[in-house]
């Protein structure tokens, strides 16, 4: 997916067309390099379920006794791991943040387009230029300002997880 441009030839117009194709991209990039974290910690949270369930109903089901220790056991180790790593929560983090990308993705197109049905008609007049520098201006901004602050989710996300690792509370009451 490459981001929509309008076309000139002036200077000031050519570098505010560039700044928008790299904020445009660069969250494009961003949205995609999420998407592969989210199906890695999506692999991770099926299998964990999978072996919870299917090992509790092996277990329920009486089928293979002998062995109800070891998968009891590795039932445990599937949901420690699970909490130990946060799994979930960065599962549902990424998941939020992939689907707000997505959507400021397909909002800067729409909005990116309604703007050029706009001013092309104004294209061989001395207001084209300005304001398609404005509208780029104004959609980089809207790119920048939303991707911020997906990260900034992500990291409070990530650092709330990593919290709960904490074997000892320094809070005092």
């Amino acid at each position: 997916m490459s981001a929509p441009s309008f076309e000139s030839t002036s200077g000031t117009f050519a570098f505010a067309q560039q700044q928008f194709e790299n904020a445009y991209n660069k969250a494009v990039g961003d949205k995609d390099k999420l998407d592969k974290e989210l199906e890695r910690y999506k692999k991770i949270a099926y299998v964990l379920k999978g072996l919870a369930v299917f090992g509790g109903l092996l277990i329920t089901s009486g089928f293979l006794r002998r062995y109800d220790q070891i998968v009891g056991f590795a039932i445990s180790v599937a949901v420690a791991y699970d909490a130990f790593v946060s799994n979930h929560k960065r599962v549902m983090s990424r998941a939020t943040a992939s689907a707000v990308f997505r959507s400021l993705l397909s909002s800067i197109q729409s909005k990116h387009t309604d703007a050029l049905e706009l001013l092309l008609p104004l294209k061989s007049t001395p207001e084209f230029e300005p304001r398609a520098v404005q509208v780029l201006g104004d959609l980089r901004r809207l790119i920048e300002k939303t991707s911020e602050d997906i990260t900034t989710a992500l990291e409070k996300t990530d650092l709330e997880a990593l919290k709960t690792l904490a074997v000892e509370t320094t809070e005092k009451h």
